[in-house]
């Protein structure tokens, strides 16, 4: 049985949470279709095990080239899940952390509109933090106009605020002066 056989078996069947959810980001090492349809299907049971699943589809798609169905279809799948923080918010958290991991550059015009339209009002404020900062690990500096707004924008939370000026620091933007 080779390791990737052993981590199916744990996931499928172990009865204790933690070593399911360790599984499960293990399995994201083995950028296969089959895995991908796994962690797809992982519910109920233990919550950190689901929100593990989300990371590990965003390091799955990163190994893969941006032109592979698979990356496409784990964008789409997080990009829904990101959209929807009402419906659950650490979801939402993890699927933005998961799209910025997997360098998706077009997660940021998503992430672009919710933060600056009438749309924010919907989504909890930690899932403004996290956005926020997925917009400077996703390293797209043409995020930086978006965050310097977020940033100087007076009526918005200070800690949303103070992690756009985080992501700036992350993108290496020096030219920011309030």
């Amino acid at each position: 049985e080779n390791s990737l056989d052993w981590l199916r078996r744990v996931l499928r069947g172990d009865k204790n949470k933690e070593v399911k959810a360790a599984a499960v980001l293990a399995l994201s090492e083995f950028p296969d279709k089959t895995v991908f349809r796994e962690l797809k299907g992982v519910k109920g049971g233990h919550r950190m095990s689901k929100l593990y699943s989300l990371v590990s589809m965003g390091r799955i798609a990163d190994s893969l080239p941006q032109s592979d169905l698979m990356r496409k279809q784990i964008s789409n799948e997080l990009t829904k899940i990101s959209e929807k923080p009402q419906k659950d918010k650490y979801a939402a958290m993890y699927g933005t952390l998961a799209l910025a991991l997997m360098g998706d550059p077009s997660a940021n015009k998503t992430f672009a509109l919710y933060l600056t339209s009438d749309k924010r009002d919907a989504f909890k404020h930690e899932v403004h933090s996290v956005m926020a900062v997925a917009m400077g690990m996703l390293g797209d500096r043409r995020s930086v106009n978006d965050l310097r707004e977020i940033m100087k924008n007076g009526r918005l939370e200070p800690d949303y605020r103070g992690y756009a000026a985080l992501a700036l620091g992350i993108l290496g933007d020096a030219s920011i002066k309030e």
